[in-house]
């Protein structure tokens, strides 16, 4: 077993508290990010990739001002702009699309990749972020 030098892991457990503790994150946002951060590890993603994913998901939850599942394509299009306006870098941007790719993704249900899904279930996903790769 590998040394976890920075602290991957207690990195991790302090995001799930301050998502738990975060009273701008609506109990709906906290039930989804919990369960796919469940997922996240399912599927063995790393401790420091899920913590970045977590932090992540505190900024887009004050981004969007709304539930996950209430965002449509325009909320989702202001929070792509708004990130794209930042002076983060474009790893950081990058990483940030992905997140919110795989959030949509596991919150549509769509786990395996190439499964066919409906166009309508692809709207909001595919629209706003397909852009993020090119």
């Amino acid at each position: 077993m590998m040394a976890d030098i920075h602290n991957y892991k207690q990195s991790f457990e302090r995001a799930i508290e301050r998502i738990k503790e975060n009273q701008v994150i609506s109990e709906e946002n906290k039930e989804i990010i919990l369960n796919f951060k469940d997922y996240l590890l399912s599927e063995g993603i790393g401790l420091a990739k899920i913590g970045r994913y977590l932090c992540d998901l505190i900024k887009l939850s004050r981004m969007l001002r709304k539930t996950f599942s209430e965002a449509d394509k325009e909320d989702l299009r202001h929070v792509v702009a708004e990130l794209e306006q930042t002076n983060l870098a474009a790893e950081t941007k990058k990483g940030f699309k992905i997140m919110l790719r795989k959030l949509y993704r596991f919150i549509r249900g769509v786990e395996e990749k190439g499964i066919s899904v409906s166009k309508d279930e692809w709207i909001v996903i595919i629209s706003i972020l397909a852009f993020a790769f090119l």
